[in-house]
């Protein structure tokens, strides 16, 4: 006999892949403001690993809105691009728009998932929806 698999689950709301859960906002907020409410929630905004399922899925969702959302991507704090927990992001054109990141008059730290499913590095203080994501739970 084998033992059964944990059912992973995810709060009310959020929306399960592999072993993740996801918060897809409705409402738009800032950058700062989207890290502050995913940390409220015991999460991240999304930081998304090398898994190019969790890529086509999360670019899969938002195309649908038609909206941007930031993600957990800034190279504010040390000029260079970071996730939201330190980690450095390896760079790869291909998930970025034409011509981006090109940091626009010096003020674009912030990153932006367009719906276009492409980065952008966009104004920090804008308004857009975000994503925040969290391990799922077993149960």
């Amino acid at each position: 006999m084998r033992p059964d698999k944990p059912v992973l689950s995810c709060k009310a709301g959020w929306q399960p892949f592999l072993s993740n859960c996801y918060e897809f906002s409705s409402n738009k907020v800032s950058w700062q403001t989207a890290r502050l409410y995913c940390s409220g929630q015991g999460t991240l905004l999304l930081i998304l690993g090398n898994d190019s399922r969790e890529w086509d899925f999360i670019v899969q969702r938002t195309a649908l809105s038609s909206e941007s959302y930031w993600i957990g991507l800034t190279d504010a704090i040390t000029g260079r691009w970071r996730w939201v927990d330190g980690t450095p992001y390896t760079m790869n054109s291909r998930h970025w728009e034409p011509g981006e990141p090109n940091n626009w008059l010096g003020e674009e730290d912030c990153g932006e998932l367009t719906a276009s499913g492409k980065l952008n590095d966009g104004h920090c203080s804008k308004n857009f929806r975000f994503i925040c994501k969290a391990p799922a739970s077993e149960n």
